[in-house]
């Protein structure tokens, strides 16, 4: 067993499981230490919006600006299942021994971490030992709770947009056509 390995994969999925935590369950702004979602969506959002001011039509301007939060949300859940999945793998290579066939490279590992994250498991790796067999199971319980709390809240800023543009389209209504702030008041 290399312990180095099951520690630097544990690091990386504690810091990614504190991320998701703070970025989709705390209700509130919360710290940027060892957060991969505060580097990650500034930095996408300053190519996106160059991007999205490219375009010379204001209607293509305004969709494709307007598509950011969902792809943000979605890219950023392909990214914390990639990290997940490398400090699984990490750790799994680190008890290489202890899985049947024995873990020979960190691409193995990787697939084996893939498998167990996705509950896809098809059986050419198995853990035999009970701390292997609990870390393929945390994978997958891992796998299923992050996905299924991203796309909660996914679905959740969907809502939350859709209430928000009742009330512009009641305030458009009441604005007339073409908008006018006499007509409004």
């Amino acid at each position: 067993m290399s312990v180095a390995f099951v520690i630097v994969g544990a690091l990386i999925v504690a810091a990614i499981l504190y991320d998701i935590f703070l970025t989709v369950v705390v209700p509130r702004p919360a710290s940027r230490f060892v957060r991969v979602s505060a580097r990650y969506i500034p930095f996408l959002w300053r190519y996106w919006r160059a991007t999205g001011l490219a375009f010379r039509v204001p209607d293509q301007r305004d969709a494709f600006l307007g598509i950011f939060a969902p792809f943000g949300v979605i890219s950023l859940l392909t990214l914390w299942e990639a990290f997940l999945i490398s400090g699984f793998a990490l750790m799994l290579f680190g008890l290489q021994k202890e899985v049947k066939p024995p873990l020979s490279t960190f691409g193995d590992a990787l697939y084996f971490a893939g498998t167990s994250f996705t509950t896809i498991g098809f059986g050419d790796f198995v853990g035999m030992t009970a701390l292997s067999r609990l870390l393929s199971l945390s994978a997958g319980a891992t796998g299923l709770g992050t996905t299924a709390v991203v796309l909660t809240y996914l679905f959740l800023m969907f809502g939350a947009f859709q209430r928000r543009e009742v009330r512009v389209i009641m305030i458009d209504v009441r604005a007339g056509a073409p908008p006018s702030g006499v007509a409004f008041l």
